[in-house]
């Protein structure tokens, strides 16, 4: 899916603990045309959304000080940041996570180890599917 040139830049907050998993997403996504914040624990991540909400969240699961099931959780009883989309990305077992992750509220779930193209599409699917009615 490529992006249309004329629409205004998504921000995408990656939030992972792994500072090479973080690099290689912000490349893929920058390299895309979108804007990238960054966070490496889940009160970092909190705070980032709500101070300045993205139009995704791509968060890991597992995270320090809170996991990405917290993190979740928090976005979701929050007005502010309750509508954002959030890809959740770990490298446990897929079926079991993505269940829990979409009972929490969760839009997808990316299994790790991702490709540029697979994380690019995740991303663009998301949006496109928070932006219909």
């Amino acid at each position: 899916m490529s992006r249309n040139p004329l629409s205004a830049p998504r921000t995408i907050l990656v939030v992972d603990d792994d500072p090479a998993v973080r690099n290689l997403a912000l490349k893929c996504l920058k390299s895309q045309g979108f804007d990238v914040q960054e966070a490496a624990d889940g009160v970092q991540a909190c705070e980032s959304a709500e101070a300045n909400p993205p139009d995704l969240v791509l968060l890991d699961l597992l995270l320090p000080r809170l996991d990405g099931y917290g993190v979740l959780l928090r976005l979701r009883s929050h007005e502010s940041t309750r509508p954002i989309p959030v890809l959740l990305v770990s490298g446990e077992p897929e079926a079991e996570q993505a269940d829990i992750g979409r009972t929490l509220g969760a839009e997808g779930f990316l299994p790790k180890p991702f490709t540029c193209s697979g994380l690019v599409s995740a991303v663009e699917s998301a949006l496109v599917r928070k932006a219909q009615p």
